[in-house]
């Protein structure tokens, strides 16, 4: 049925094109770099378009949330090549090409001018911009035409360069990096990544380098002064806890309820003991000074709060008391971490999360106290983060958010929509087609948008490249 479709394909193509231009198509070499979202629609759309001599290079494997929008790939191909399975996958669609794969960094020495200049065209489907960067050069070096694509949710653009005739990658500078007004992050967030931005620098401030100019330096707390602190307590807890055995042991004499009496009294004062130490805890320092002790301070600055909802201090003994008479933990009872991303939990919940990846962190990461960077695929930092950022949402009356929505901020992830790499791949492809078999000068940069509007649910336009 794949062969059929292509070969049907081709014979409108042909028709349409000549057997000359046809031949053309068929006998240039071809070379994609990425076999990702667009890469996939890409190779595709080549070898049901005619190419029959492509190469492709990614270094990447197959992960599951790939599988949303990487056609070519299926369950049973995670933890493998990307460019090879999607060599794999295209065959299918037509035996007859010759696509040679290869699972490296397009940066790797092997991968050099002398490479490039065996293509005619190289074709970019990358989400990396210092690979593009290299790309971009090696094309240049090589004389070799470009075509650049990307995508950005529901918006992608298809930018070819010829040497000579357009500007390349690198020409118009890459768009400043959004800021945010340190007094917003401090005192008046009113949107989810005012609060994201937030908690990334208390996570620095907890567990990354010194740094003087975290805007958050002064709330910093002494995981040293907080340990010594907890082995204070410990040591009288274990103390108190010798003195109750060897107060039963002389008591052993004295009548039952007497002994019942003297019993509860030192299980009452070892519990008070325990509670006392987890009070001074360094996670529950730390929520108190970030939730509590620092909003009131904002508070006390006298601002003016008629415009929206002044912030609300979190009295974390209050959030564990009504623990007890709560819903169970919605976290608890979501079965997989995928479920657990897609809801937003509840403020309890979001505080034993803070709690709990807090004290992780310091046990478990220990080592990595004083040099910790944020990393969005790193699961614990990421808990930490989502937790902070939503205790500070509902502290200033915004919405909690999912933990996925806040991995997409955190990390500045635009997350992909197959739609919109489907049509820019197909871009790419007439662009290829146009640059190879056509005599007009080709230096129109084209841009689409897969966003439904009231005529139609996609567009295409194209413009002049400096």
């Amino acid at each position: 049925m794949a062969n059929t479709s292509a070969t049907c394909g081709i014979s409108q193509l042909l028709a349409c094109l000549g057997s000359n231009d046809f031949k053309r198509l068929a006998s240039a070499k071809v070379l994609v770099v990425g076999a990702g979202g667009i890469g996939c629609e890409l190779l595709k759309n080549l070898v049901l378009s005619g190419f029959s001599d492509i190469e492709v290079i990614d270094l990447d494997t197959i992960d599951l949330s790939n599988l949303n929008r990487q056609f070519l790939f299926r369950y049973k191909h995670i933890g493998m090549s990307k460019s090879k399975v999607a060599r794999e996958s295209v065959l299918r669609f037509n035996p007859k090409c010759s696509i040679v794969a290869h699972h490296g960094n397009i940066k790797d020495s092997k991968f050099d001018s002398k490479y490039f200049e065996k293509f005619d065209i190289v074709l970019n489907a990358l989400d990396n911009l210092s690979a593009r960067q290299h790309v971009n050069r090696l094309c240049l070096a090589t004389k070799r035409a470009l075509v650049e694509s990307g995508t950005q949710g529901f918006f992608g653009q298809v930018n070819p360069i010829i040497f000579g005739d357009s500007a390349c990658f690198e020409c118009d500078p890459p768009p400043a990096k959004k800021t945010y007004a340190v007094c917003t992050i401090r005192s008046t967030p009113d949107k989810p990544v005012h609060c994201v931005v937030w908690a990334k620098h208390i996570f620095a401030l907890l567990f990354g380098p010194k740094d003087k100019e975290n805007m958050l330096s002064d709330l910093a707390i002494s995981l040293d002064a907080a340990n010594e602190t907890n082995e204070t307590n410990n040591h009288n807890n274990q103390t108190n806890q010798t003195n109750h055995s060897n107060q039963t042991n002389h008591i052993n004499h004295i009548n039952h309820n007497d002994k019942s009496n003297e019993s509860n009294e030192n299980s009452a004062t070892a519990r008070d003991s325990k509670e006392k130490d987890s009070d001074t805890s360094f996670e529950k320092v730390a929520f108190r000074k970030f939730f509590c002790d620092e909003i009131k301070k904002v508070l006390s600055e006298g601002k003016d709060w008629n415009s929206r909802p002044p912030p609300k201090p979190l009295d974390i003994d209050q959030i564990l008391k009504n623990q007890h008479n709560e819903q169970p933990s919605q976290s608890a009872s979501l079965s997989s971490r995928a479920e657990r991303d897609q809801r937003v939990l509840t403020l309890r919940d979001q505080t034993m999360h803070f709690l709990s990846t807090t004290r992780r962190f310091i046990t478990e990461r220990k080592q990595d106290i004083g040099f910790a960077e944020f990393d969005k695929d790193d699961e614990l930092v990421m808990d930490f983060v989502a937790a902070v950022a939503n205790l500070r949402m509902h502290i200033y009356a915004i919405p909690m958010q999912t933990r996925f929505a806040i991995k997409g901020i955190a990390g500045n992830i635009v997350h992909a929509v197959a739609t919109t790499n489907a049509i820019a791949a197909g871009l790419v492809v007439v662009k290829a087609i146009q640059y190879l078999v056509s005599t007009k000068p080709l230096n129109s940069q084209s841009t689409c948008t897969s966003k439904p509007t009231p005529t139609s649910s996609s567009q295409c336009t194209s413009k002049p490249t400096p």
